[in-house]
């Protein structure tokens, strides 16, 4: 029986409907709704809490939650309306419909049009250059390239060699941030070799001389296995695509508290997606986010932000290759220094903030098809989330300054990086890892072919990046697989120096590491490429570690490289025993740690993956994997810790991410991926 609706109001706050066949004058009830968001938004007040709810169909704006302030009990909820799904769409009105004529072709030109629209400057920055798309129907969602220059958007080749010798830009070298541009001021760089031009894949261009895009939708050719290449349509008149002005948002709150959004869809925008500032309790449930350049953004400061069972796709395209957003270069033009910077602001960090930022809150989500994820502020909390498919960082976590931040419980695979300290400043507080699966088996596409028929251009995942700005880091309790950690394949040029090297550089920020199982994976076509397996501490830095499994695998020996290795002093070392007796073993150190074999369920040590019988738990009763007993600090931290059960009933706890129940990890919304996944029937 329904409530009156007086007595709704009073619990969860008046209710606004908005549809997109509404009109903004109507009063905002169901039968006579508002037509957009704004004006749903302004019909309720800004204290005290309200509900908005939106009739399916899609949005075309940016909506601006400003200065709404909610109760901790009574929030504004902004959300679909029940059994239908509302989409907002941060874009520009143009090009969103099939059969337009917003285009023009250019003459002598193949495949490439220009926009018939002239977007005008109104501001003094690029925040109304039209230069970020997307396909609006494609599955999965997919990206337009940002070109930086429009030579590359109308060149023939695709093949990027930095060893070019033919026609193209002639490579100077790129002028600090302090440093002038102009020739008279800049001493001459000398000659860096050439660069060639090249189409990397649909996309588009903004003239900001003429204030309007440029297109081009040439198929391509990579020829690569398990990367699509395009092969759709070329013309842009017959497709519905979404493109979005460098401030364009679909979703912005600022200056608010206790505002929840749910079970909508927010698509595309220009640098950002969703952006949150200066707002305190912000809850995003059940939001399906298909990201601009960035997906989130937490600027300036907020406190206790919550993401839980959200979907965020990176759209990143897969003729794009990460040397396309890396290989960046300057030259010489019209006596100024330029810089190409390719199609680098196709995609950015799918999740990101400053380092302002207290109490975000991530979990049961999912981030694919990426490039970076940051973890940020003081007291991040990420678990139960599956990231899929970064080309570059899974988990930065000194891109900005990030105090106590604590991952526990994810599922991290395909990704060319599993843990980051890759920025040269801003180094971290404490940060803990654990209790994770990352599986680094499969490749990213890394490297652009440099010539036709190159396939080298897949790079194997790592499990750790560091420029020498470290932790602290707490690691434990972990399942880490590599394959040919680092390297370029399928030549298997530049491996890693270790696949687990998360002790290699000098430092003084403690980095504990307990209960982890490391297998490194080099298959016999590789084994001439074999590296440690781990590096291990000598006096510093400082540990401890002590519990961890580290095994190898793939072919039969004798290996190319010993197993672990100390970098200060250089010391090298066949086996665990060898460095437990030798001079530079700490007490303590790996005393109880094994590099035995991990008795997984289910699992082929070759490295071949079996997604449906993959099962990494460990069978029962192996006493080489038994965990060591975690210091009391981190104890406290495991979701799994037997501790609070008496010591003479305590069961031995098992190494390795799933703990003594071995119940499968469910990540993501709604925990529907399942590691190892439930039985096939």
């Amino acid at each position: 029986m329904a409530l009156p609706s007086w007595i709704e109001d009073l619990l969860f706050g008046p209710l606004i409907y908005a549809s997109p066949f509404g009109n903004d004058d109507n009063p905002g009830t169901f039968a006579l709704p508002k037509r957009t968001v704004a004006a749903g938004l302004a019909a309720l007040p800004k204290k005290g809490g309200g509900r908005l709810h939106l009739r399916g169909g899609t949005y075309v704006e940016n909506v601006l939650v400003s200065g709404f302030c909610g109760l901790s009990w009574r929030p504004l909820v902004i959300r679909s309306h029940p059994g239908e799904e509302a989409s907002i769409d941060g874009t520009v009105a143009e090009f969103r419909e099939a059969g337009n004529q917003e285009w023009t072709p250019v003459p002598g030109q193949p495949d490439e049009f220009i926009s018939s629209v002239t977007y005008p400057q109104t501001t003094t920055d690029d925040a109304d250059e039209v230069k970020r798309g997307a396909f609006m129907d494609r599955v999965p969602y997919t990206r337009l390239v940002t070109y930086s220059q429009l030579e590359d958007l109308r060149a023939v080749g695709t093949t990027f060699d930095k060893l070019w010798t033919g026609e193209g830009p002639t490579v100077v070298r790129c002028p600090k941030p302090d440093e002038p541009g102009e020739d008279e001021d800049t001493p001459d760089e000398p000659s860096l070799g050439r660069r060639p031009r090249v189409y990397m894949g649909p996309g588009i261009y903004f003239d900001a001389v003429s204030r309007k895009v440029h297109i081009r939708l040439s198929h391509t050719s990579n020829e690569i296995d398990d990367l699509a290449d395009y092969k759709g349509e070329t013309d842009p008149r017959n497709l519905r695509l979404a493109l979005s002005a460098h401030a364009d948002t679909a979703l912005t709150v600022e200056k608010s508290a206790n505002v929840k959004i749910t079970d909508v869809m927010l698509r595309f925008g220009g640098e950002s997606t969703v952006r949150v500032r200066n707002s305190l309790d912000i809850v995003f449930d059940h939001v399906r986010i298909m990201a601009a350049s960035r997906g989130i953004r937490l600027g300036e400061v907020n406190t206790n932000t919550v993401f839980q069972h959200c979907e965020v796709r990176g759209g990143w395209p897969t003729w794009l290759f990460r040397s396309d957003r890396k290989d960046e270069y300057c030259f010489r033009e019209n006596g100024k220094v330029v810089t190409n910077e390719l199609g680098k602001h196709t995609s950015s960090a799918i999740l990101s903030g400053t380092g302002a930022n207290t109490g975000t809150h991530v979990h049961h989500c999912e981030f694919s098809d990426g490039h970076d994820l940051y973890l940020f502020g003081t007291g991040m909390r990420f678990h139960h989330n599956w990231v899929h498919n970064f080309n570059d960082d899974a988990l930065a976590l000194n891109a900005v300054a990030t105090v106590d931040a604590r991952v526990w419980q994810n599922v991290f695979t395909q990704c060319l990086m599993a843990i980051s300290y890759g920025a040269k400043h801003d180094v971290s507080g404490q940060c803990a890892v654990f209790r994770n699966l990352i599986d680094l088996r499969r490749p990213t596409a890394g490297i652009r072919p440099q010539r036709d028929g190159d396939k080298d251009v897949w790079r194997q995942g790592a499990f750790y990046k560091s420029n020498n700005a470290d932790g602290p880091l707490d690691l434990f309790h972990n399942t880490a697989i590599t394959l040919v950690a680092g390297a370029i394949m399928p030549s298997g040029r530049e491996p890693t120096k270790a696949a687990f090297n998360h002790y290699r550089h000098r430092g003084t920020a403690r980095l504990r590491s307990f209960n982890n199982i490391f297998v490194a994976i080099t298959p016999q076509e590789y084994a001439h490429l074999d590296k440690y397996v781990a590096y291990l501490p000598g006096a510093l830095p400082p540990g401890p570690t002590n519990g961890n499994c580290y095994f190898r695998s793939g072919h039969e020996p004798p290996w190319n490289e010993p197993m672990f290795s100390i970098n200060h002093p250089s010391q090298e070392y066949d086996s665990l025993e060898g460095y437990l007796g030798s001079q530079e073993h700490q007490a303590g150190f790996e005393d109880d740690g094994t590099d035995q074999k991990p008795p997984f369920y289910s699992f082929h040590f070759d490295g071949t993956l079996d997604d449906e019988h993959d099962d990494l738990r460990l069978t029962d009763g192996n006493p080489h994997h038994q965990a060591v007993q975690l210091p009391d600090d981190l104890d406290e931290m495991d979701p799994l810790s037997l501790s609070w059960i008496p010591e003479f009933a305590r069961p031995k706890q098992d190494m390795g991410c799933y703990g003594y129940f071995a119940a499968p990890l469910a990540v993501g919304v709604n925990g529907r991926h399942r590691y190892p996944p439930p039985p096939t029937t």
